[in-house]
């Protein structure tokens, strides 16, 4: 069943999780898109939260202004058909974000498929189980739209269409602002107005935040200043970090870190670990230990794996998985869930740069197409 018809047992898997979350806690932060939504729409006189000020005035809104025009149409519904609405859309684009990965790696990993098959729905099962965190724990539609959008990216960069990938990187980073550290994605084909293509994923996101900035300056500030606690959990902690909130550094070193990370990644032509890699280094120096960071790094790793090691099982994507859904609260004492926490993603940092992969990337085939126009992307033995 799982080889002859995987898509189906993924889509069943993901319909089960909805259901099972259903008479527990579930949609735990559509509020805040809903409140977002409405404050931005509100009409006129609005009060001095909403219209444009929106951002200024609730730093907790940790979105970015595409998740709220994604989100608007679901706030004006009932909210108990919106809750399912958007439960079910975020489950539905769980399954996108696995059909472009497998685009994406069945294109650079030429294999018998019924071998393909077997060794995607090892990660892809498991990834299905942790997406329901945001889709039906949380319901952040936000990480949806960001991790699914990234993986299109994937897919448009396989297929050697650079100017898709920019696009789906620019809906992720708008959607979400720490995705942009995925950006230096669309650098990897080469092609005319190469150039171009980082400018201009800046240009539409900056173009997002601009009528909210312009209205009021304070945004960008409140934003990115917002401060969480410091999970007693966290890797931070074990890293020094003993604030009990969030340290004014963390957030500038995440989107900086990881745009270098990115950055010398797709250099070394390792792009197909730049999500990984990206979360693993956002994760590692997050004060918080939500269930629903589960989802983006499971995301990478298996997009990773099945590129990096394709003779084998993506065990690495199951074990990820499993460890960011059990350090929050299973695993005691917390220290001990931070050790864990922090050798997982340094150790999927280390594994980024020096895992080769067995694969030509986009700018060795388009060289070498240059000599002999008929070449496919083999693998490397």
């Amino acid at each position: 069943m799982i080889e002859t018809h995987p898509w189906l047992v993924l889509l069943a898997t993901s319909v089960v999780t909805l259901v099972v979350q259903l008479p527990f806690r579930h949609a735990t932060s559509w509020h805040y898109f809903a409140d977002a939504a409405h404050l931005l729409f509100s009409p006129p006189p609005r009060g001095p939260e909403g219209g444009l000020d929106v951002f200024a005035t609730n730093p907790q809104f940790q979105f970015g202004p595409l998740a709220v025009l994604a989100s608007t149409p679901f706030a004006y519904m009932p909210t108990s058909v919106a809750i399912i609405a958007v439960m079910i859309v975020g489950s539905a684009l769980g399954v996108v974000a696995v059909a472009a990965i497998a685009d994406a790696t069945r294109r650079d990993v030429p294999d018998e498929r019924q071998a393909f098959v077997r060794r995607l729905m090892v990660g892809a099962l498991p990834l299905i189980l942790v997406w329901s965190d945001i889709s039906a724990r949380t319901a952040h539609l936000d990480d949806a739209i960001a991790l699914t959008a990234t993986a299109a990216a994937a897919s448009a960069t396989s297929r050697r269409r650079p100017w898709l990938a920019t696009t789906a990187l620019a809906i992720a980073a708008a959607a979400k602002p720490w995705a942009i550290v995925f950006a230096p994605i669309a650098l990897v084909v080469p092609g005319p107005r190469k150039n171009l293509r980082l400018p201009t994923i800046a240009a539409f996101v900056a173009l997002t935040w601009l009528p909210f900035v312009t209205d009021a300056p304070s945004t960008l500030h409140a934003v990115g200043t917002f401060k969480i606690a410091n999970a007693a959990s966290s890797a931070l902690r074990v890293l020094g970090a003993t604030d009990a909130f969030t340290p004014g550094w963390i957030r500038p070193t995440q989107i900086i870190g990881g745009v270098v990370i990115a950055l010398l990644l797709v250099r070394r032509g390792k792009w197909h670990s730049v999500p990984m890699a990206g979360l693993a280094f956002r994760v590692m120096l997050d004060p918080a230990v939500h269930h629903y960071y589960a989802a983006g790094l499971t995301l990478g790793v298996l997009l990773w794996e099945i590129i990096a090691r394709p003779d084998r099982l993506p065990v690495a994507t199951a074990l990820t998985a499993l460890l960011l859904e059990a350090t929050p609260s299973l695993i005691q004492p917390p220290p001990l869930a931070g050790t864990i926490r922090l050798l997982l993603t340094a150790s999927l940092i280390l594994a980024a740069f020096t895992e080769r992969p067995r694969v030509m990337s986009p700018r060795e085939v388009m060289a070498e197409q240059r000599h002999s126009p008929r070449l496919h992307a083999q693998p490397r033995s």
